[in-house]
């Protein structure tokens, strides 16, 4: 749900699909951050999925499979979650005191060599149109969004627990400027040792053309979400990004965003792409 994202493997600058399609779409994304460790956790993630799509609904599922070099970060409904993994009972017992919850601070097990691989956890969501944009007013859709409980806690790629959230975004086209905004509350689960808050997501972007025919289109955005632990920051990420459209019904798209608190990667850059079947 986070509107970078939902811009750039859509193509499509966020606007519901003219008419009934069905498209592949998918990503890479390696984001590299030491959130509140000294030690830096490097993730590589490699997304697929199936996107659905009618001028009113729009129905997607994806599956990630990550490459990362510590166990100490968990994917979530929300994003990258500096939980502690398995040693999510230290993270628990610092959050409760309060100590050393910033950046670089914790200092957990020595991971060696440490690089495994596997399924993150699954996504699917349900998105709705509540309201059709007019000359006046903006495009509301209301969103659902789930994660499954596949991957293990064990080694960061999920938490073994269902998170499910309920959503509303509006989009409006200014000009030729697209203006999102977008928020979620997230029902979260919790690591076998450690309890997460649930979360409210947010998040804005602008989205303007950068040729005349429209094909080449750029991206601004913000988003963030609420503290999952307590005592670790809020994450919060500014982004940029660019989009291509090809006359054959794909599209392609390159984003970086940058963390602006211990919460959030320090850098993550990703490419995605979606093609019509």
């Amino acid at each position: 749900m986070a509107v970078a994202s939902l811009l750039f493997v859509t193509g499509s600058g966020g606007r519901a699909a003219r008419a009934q399609q069905v498209a592949y779409a998918g990503a890479v994304q390696l984001a590299t951050g030491s959130y509140v460790f000294r030690e830096r956790t490097n993730s590589l993630a490699i997304v697929s999925g199936l996107d659905f799509a009618t001028p009113r609904i729009r129905l997607w599922t994806n599956v990630p499979i990550i490459v990362q070099n510590t166990p100490w970060v968990s994917f979530t409904g929300t994003g990258m979650v500096p939980s502690g993994g398995t040693e999510s009972a230290m993270m628990g017992r610092q959050s409760s005191t309060g100590g050393m919850m910033r950046r670089g601070g914790m200092m957990m097990p020595d991971t060696g060599a440490y690089v495994t691989a596997g399924v993150g956890d699954p996504t699917a969501g349900l998105s709705v149109e509540a309201l059709r944009e007019s000359e006046r007013r903006p495009s509301v859709r209301v969103t659902l969004g789930a994660k499954g409980p596949v991957a293990s806690p064990a080694h960061g790629f999920g938490t073994g627990a269902w998170d499910y959230g309920l959503g509303l975004s509006a989009s409006k086209l200014v000009g030729r400027t697209y203006v999102l905004a977008d928020a979620a509350y997230w029902v979260m689960g919790d690591l076998p040792e450690l309890e997460l808050k649930n979360a409210v997501a947010y998040g804005g972007a602008l989205g303007r053309p950068l040729t005349a025919d429209g094909r080449v289109a750029g991206l601004v955005s913000f988003s963030g979400f609420t503290s999952l632990v307590s005592s670790l920051p809020a994450p919060r990420q500014l982004g940029v990004g660019v989009n291509y459209q090809f006359a054959s019904r794909r599209s392609i798209g390159a984003t970086a965003s940058f963390g602006l608190s211990a919460g959030a990667p320090d850098v993550v850059l990703a490419v995605s792409w979606r093609m019509r079947l």
